[in-house]
């Protein structure tokens, strides 16, 4: 039986993409299905320039095919025949000739032979190049750029290139792949969220407008940039209804402005007289640490003190004299120690806490110096006397305010100064006011430390060398290779709710702050949070144009859920034959959809009943007709971006008393995740339904410091409190306004009113000094008397 005409034939136009071009330099392999049940005994191939001329430049000759070759196996299997010809056999062939070449095969069988009707028509072209540009290893950032250079002898335009990351020993699953991209010969990818510590390979692959590729191959590289040691400062915690809540308020960039002269050496800030720092700035935004708070510094200053010192929101103020320590509230004097002198050669340490005044100071005791009546001998010598190291401290009695901002004046040298959460006591309190070697670091409490080491004026605990403009922040899931990026957001954010995660998987976030061209600080991770809310949640969405989508209503359904069965759609059609078997017709159907019923409200925990609202049902109703994004979590770890597929419907409970809505919503998967950065904050209309207002705080305190054994009342007339005190007493009076504050101690006694406002703490100090003497002044009516000793005045009129 005859050979029929060869099919299937490279190269050809018709043989595919890249089937139809060849590099005339390069080997080639011609190639051919071979039709009929006759072996092919023998072939020729000659190959022509696709002009009128049609001048051949390549003649295989007859060429015997031994042994002979048949199209089909003897197992049934299609089979190729294949002829290699050298490089040099095509000599007669240019790259890049314009009207291209034609081929033409003749087939020999033992009763014949047959030649090619149609020849196979060809282009001729060099193989394209492409190189990925040199890069450092290790790559020193969570962000890299790639770039590849890409040409073509005849200059041959790009079809599309495509970039691939992988974890080195799995590139056969990239974790990043960027897809065939059309349209540019901007050949580079950007790849954001790569891990420390990592060992990656990128590979860039092209395609030209011939068809020919090129690949770069896997190409290695490390990755290593420094992670903060610090842990806290970024904590992450299911949050309360749904999401992850992530905070970082503890990361802090707050930097120093200063009004005059000042230098920095050795890690002292100097201030002259008239000149000041001031910092009122964190994170790019007014700065507020809420109270209770304390504040430690150590500086040298003159011999005739500095007033004021220091200033916290530019209206209480610290003064320090020769003769005494105060701190002002405007006229008012919050409290006060005397010391003897001030020594400029050593530091001089304060310590505010909400209740106390602390204060370490050095004097001079003793010595000898000479005088006129002494003389140059060998046993004569001046003597500079003894440091005696002094701790005073006294009560304070205010409303401790919020800090706005915090100013240092000169004439002073400091060494430190820092703000920390809460009443600073203890071992704290001792190493702040007593180790002279003590310098002050970064720990959970701490609000605000400036060491001018290094630093700066900054009195934050991150310092960068650029203007800082916002935070980075990453999430990554247990055993994944790379990060994923939650958001880009700006440097007053501390908070945010993500709503891109999947329940009952571990998470570390990370928070990178950023200059304006680089990294400003180390990689802060957070704390492993592992999310498992027993809720279906329904998110509806708002896409901002950076791509993130901001929730801006929340659905959550998790009493009485249930669901009906999870289908992905798909229902190939069977096709009969002729055979016992049908053939099956696949669809492209693969999209999971279901319909979602529970009520639609929450159980207040508080007051133990079961909440929702028309409200609530109105805003579902409303995803039926909503174009906005939406997405879909299970409690299993599916999320999924959904849209409504059919009616929404809503089933009021009518024979309980809540009259609960029981709703039911029939839902579809419409696309894919694609690492979707869903969150929620502040300002998001969906902020309130996930992070429950903080309330103001309701709880008006009376908090009392006096001497140990102190007989302390508190009573405004109606209401009456007594105590012995051993210890700070707190009292909850029932009522705002004026009360009356005493203490009586051996027969002593000291009193203050004061005047509290709803939720106020007024922190009341008595110091209580002893009587040593009883003096009667007799004098006519209205005779102002003033009794003096030292320090101490007091003037009183007679009655």
């Amino acid at each position: 039986m005859p050979l029929f005409q060869p099919t299937n034939i490279f190269p050809s136009s018709f043989a595919g993409v890249g089937g139809g071009v060849i590099d005339v330099t390069q080997d080639l392999t011609i190639s051919w299905q071979v039709n009929g049940s006759s072996a092919l005994t023998a072939y020729q191939i000659q190959i022509f320039e696709n002009t009128e001329e049609s001048s051949k430049v390549f003649d295989s000759g007859e060429t015997p095919v031994n042994p002979p070759f048949y199209g089909t196996s003897s197992t049934g299997t299609v089979q190729f025949y294949n002829v290699p010809v050298q490089a040099s056999a095509l000599s007669g062939l240019s790259n890049g000739f314009e009207s291209g070449y034609k081929m033409l095969i003749t087939q020999w069988w033992s009763g014949g032979s047959l030649e090619q009707i149609s020849p196979s028509f060809f282009w001729t072209r060099s193989e394209p190049t492409i190189s990925i540009q040199a890069f450092t290893s290790p790559v020193t950032s969570r962000m890299a750029t790639f770039t590849a250079d890409y040409s073509q002898a005849q200059g041959d335009s790009l079809d599309w290139f495509r970039w691939q990351l992988a974890v080195k020993g799995s590139e056969d699953s990239p974790i990043q792949d960027s897809g065939e991209i059309f349209g540019t010969e901007d050949i580079q990818v950007t790849y954001d969220g790569l891990l420390v510590g990592t060992t990656y390979e990128v590979r860039c692959q092209i395609q030209t407008e011939y068809g020919m590729q090129a690949d770069t191959g896997w190409q290695e590289f490390t990755v290593q940039y420094a992670v903060s040691d610090f842990t806290g400062y970024v904590e992450a915690c299911p949050g309360i209804y749904d999401g992850i809540l992530v905070r970082w308020s503890r990361v802090s960039y707050i930097p120093g402005t200063a009004n005059g002269n000042y230098t920095i050496e050795n890690g002292n800030l100097n201030l002259p007289l008239g000149s000041s720092v001031t910092w009122d700035e964190k994170n790019g935004a007014p700065m507020d640490f809420e109270t209770p708070w304390s504040i430690a510094w150590s500086s040298f200053y003159p011999p005739n003190g500095t007033s004021p010192a220091l200033s916290i929101n530019g209206t209480i103020n610290v003064n320090v004299t020769p003769e005494s320590i105060s701190i002002m509230n405007g006229d008012v004097i919050v409290g006060s120690v005397t010391i003897d002198s001030i020594q400029s050669s050593l530091p001089l340490r304060i310590v505010i806490t909400p209740r106390e005044l602390h204060v370490y100071y050095a004097t001079y005791k003793g010595g000898l110096f000479p005088s006129e009546s002494l003389y140059p001998s060998n046993i004569l010598y001046p003597d500079s006397g003894m440091i005696i190291w002094n701790a005073v401290k006294s009560p304070l009695t205010w409303v401790q305010p919020n800090i706005s901002s915090i100013t240092l004046y000169g004439q002073q040298i400091c060494q430190w100064i820092t703000a920390l959460d809460g009443e600073v006591s203890g071992d704290s309190l001792h190493d702040l006011l007593y180790d002279l070697q003590y310098e002050p670091t970064w720990g959970l409490d701490t609000l605000f430390l400036a060491t001018f080491n290094d630093t700066g004026l900054n009195a934050g605990n991150i310092t960068p060398n650029e203007n800082l403009v916002g935070v980075a922040l990453y999430r990554q899931a247990q055993g994944d290779s790379a990060l994923s990026l939650v958001a880009n957001l700006d440097i007053s954010t501390t908070e945010i709710v993500d709503e891109g995660y999947r329940n009952q998987v571990n998470y570390t976030y990370y928070v990178f702050a950023l200059g304006e061209t680089q990294y400003v600080s180390d990689a802060l991770p957070s704390n492993i949070v592992f999310p498992m809310h027993w809720n279906w949640t329904v998110l509806d969405c708002i896409q901002n144009s950076d791509g993130v989508y901001h929730v801006n209503g929340v659905h959550i359904f998790r009493n009485n859920v249930s669901t009906d069965a999870l289908t992905n759609n798909n229902t190939p059609n069977m096709l009969q034959n002729f055979t016992p078997y049908p053939t099956r017709q696949p669809t492209s159907y693969n999209y999971i959809s279901s319909t979602l019923t529970g009520y639609i409200g929450k159980v207040d925990m508080v007051n133990n009943r079961y909440i929702d609202t028309v409200e609530q049902a109105t805003a579902l109703w409303e995803l039926s007709t909503s174009t906005d994004p939406k997405f879909l979590r299970d409690r299993k770890g599916n999320f999924w971006r959904i849209e409504t597929q059919a009616a929404i419907t809503m089933q009021t409970g009518d024979n309980q008393a809540p009259q609960p809505y029981f709703g039911s919503i029939p839902w579809m998967e419409s696309g894919p995740i694609n690492g979707a950065s869903v969150i929620c904050q502040s300002g998001d209309n969906g902020w309130n339904d996930l992070v429950p207002p903080v309330q103001p705080q309701s709880d008006t305190q009376i908090i009392v410091t006096a001497p140990v054994g102190s007989e302390i009342t508190i009573s405004n007339g109606t209401y009456s409190f007594v105590s012995i005190y051993t210890a700070p007493i707190q009292y909850d009076p029932p009522t705002a306004g004026e009360w009356t504050v005493s203490g009586m101690l051996d027969g002593s006694v000291e009193t203050k009113t004061i005047t509290i406002s709803q939720g106020q703490t007024y922190y009341v100090g008595l110091e209580i000094r002893p009587v040593y003497a009883y003096l009667t002044v007799t004098a006519p009516s209205g005779t102002t008397i003033t009794v003096a000793m030292g320090e101490y005045t007091e003037t009183q009129q007679v009655p």
